[in-house]
């Protein structure tokens, strides 16, 4: 889908303590010969995931051009292994005192972060009294700490992210996004279980590695898609903000099938993070404009990707 007047105007982030990978205390996950997955710490939260999320969001909007606004919609991506708020979204109206916003929280996975922006996109190009609407993610891992390893040996860590999506002005613009899907792969992400408060979860117990073709050519048929409508090419692309998975799957999954080169993405700075669900792509970003890497006329694209299998990609242009 191409775009007209729709900006990321500004970002906000929440990112608590850093932990050195090393003292997990387990037997580091080795694959592909990247003991700890190629991490190198993980962000850990003493605070639930809302109030994440709520600081997040204010220092977005502080950052923006459209402080004393309403924002709507407000989209909360949430990806809560631990119920710490029925509706996390409703915090967040409250502490920026958004009475009257269209505010509701989606459930799209890892992939959470990138459809929020695209769903405040398309309501508020349909909004004529609003310009500017909120999104905001979150992920905590349960309190205790433990099982942080994923069984596609991904490290989860705590975390928020939070932006300003815009009809007026911002410091990139929307180009085009593009969306697909594995909607035959849902079986992975049903419990296994009947009892009450047990989860046998097959993304989680057991990963992805059967379905690791699948997953990659819908990451290719999206990108493809995108560079296609944007009469651009991949090599076009000053630099790629995805999710931060084991660097291995990393690699199999989108460097290697692309020819994309790691320098070209943020996991440098990812991979002292962890992997904090819906929240990797717009950490990414926000990491290229706190260091000062993005220029006029860049080309960055954000790829979403997670569920069973969903991908969404997001092309930005800098202005």
């Amino acid at each position: 889908m191409l775009w007209d007047g729709v900006f990321i105007n500004s970002i906000g982030t929440y990112l608590p303590r850093r932990v050195p990978v090393e003292t997990l205390g387990c037997d580091p996950p080795v694959k592909n010969g990247y003991a700890y997955g190629g991490y190198e710490s993980f962000t850990v939260s003493d605070i639930p995931g809302h109030v994440m999320a709520g600081l997040a969001a204010k220092q977005a909007v502080e950052n923006s051009n459209h402080r004393g606004e309403m924002f709507s919609p407000i989209v909360y991506a949430d990806m809560s292994l631990i119920q710490e708020h029925m509706i996390p979204v409703c915090y967040v109206q409250r502490i920026l005192r958004q009475r009257d916003s269209l505010a509701f929280v989606l459930n799209a996975g890892c992939d959470g972060g990138c459809t929020a922006i695209e769903t405040v996109a398309r309501i508020l190009s349909n909004s004529p009294d609003v310009n500017a609407g909120l999104v905001c993610a979150a992920l905590r891992w349960r309190p205790d700490g433990g099982g942080r390893w994923s069984a596609s040996t991904n490290l989860i860590a705590d975390g928020a992210a939070a932006a300003i999506i815009s009809k007026k002005e911002g410091f990139a613009r929307l180009i085009v996004s593009q969306v697909t899907s594995e909607p035959d792969l849902e079986g992975l992400l049903q419990n296994r279980v009947t009892q009450p408060g047990i989860f046998d979860i097959p993304m989680v117990t057991d990963g992805i590695g059967a379905y690791a073709g699948t997953v990659t050519q819908s990451i290719l048929t999206a990108i493809s898609a995108t560079l296609a409508e944007a009469k651009i090419s991949i090599e076009d692309i000053a630099y790629f903000c995805t999710s931060a998975p084991h660097l291995a799957s990393l690699e199999e999954l989108f460097l290697r099938p692309t020819g994309i080169p790691i320098e070209k993405t943020c996991w440098s700075e990812l991979r002292k993070i962890g992997h904090v669900g819906p929240c990797d792509q717009i950490l990414g970003l926000a990491h290229l404009v706190a260091t000062g890497q993005l220029k006029p006329g860049q080309f960055v694209m954000l790829v979403g990707g997670g569920g069973a299998w969903r991908v969404t990609c997001l092309l930005l242009q800098v202005v």
